[in-house]
């Protein structure tokens, strides 16, 4: 089985934040990548 992934990184008051997102390419990967980029906008980092 072959992975596919992304993530979306931030730096925020010297912390790394992110959020990642991997799956099987054929068949999950693309049916969950809208997804995951919809959370990736929507996060907002509170410190």
């Amino acid at each position: 089985m072959r992975l596919k992934g992304v993530g979306w990184f931030a730096v925020r008051d010297g912390e790394l934040w992110a959020i990642t997102y991997t799956a099987p390419r054929l068949a999950f990967f693309p049916a969950g990548i809208g997804a995951a980029e919809a959370v990736a906008r929507s996060a907002r980092i509170k410190v």
